[in-house]
């Protein structure tokens, strides 16, 4: 991903920060659509339950993303391969977590939580 666009991303996400400083735990689904295509830091940019979560996330400091995935390897490299696009993207790694707790045919899904 080009330097131009992560800068935005990120300048979007502390915008979203600043603005909702009050939002509500959320939970998203991530589209299947999503692994039936080339990824890009841009296509998942691109997606609003993904956006509408990590803005949740950066709105509230003590708060970590959850995505959850099935067992099967697939739901686990996917799960994977999205959190590796959020880092990308300017998250702090420490603040998102894999959980493998979905059965086999729920799609991933991204939570934000309070951090215990």
């Amino acid at each position: 991903m080009r330097a131009p666009a992560r800068l935005q991303f990120g300048i979007v996400l502390l915008a979203a920060a600043i603005w909702a400083p009050h939002a509500a735990a959320q939970s998203c689904v991530v589209p299947d659509s999503l692994w039936e295509r080339p990824r890009s830091g841009a296509a998942v940019q691109a997606l609003q339950p993904v956006r509408e979560c990590m803005q949740s996330h950066l709105a509230q400091p003590g708060s970590v993303v959850v995505i959850h995935h099935g067992m099967q390897d697939e739901a686990a490299l996917q799960a994977a391969e999205l959190r590796y696009w959020l880092i990308a993207l300017a998250a702090d790694a420490g603040r998102i977590e894999l959980k493998d707790d979905l059965a086999a045919n729920e799609s991933i899904r991204m939570e934000v939580k309070e951090k215990r």
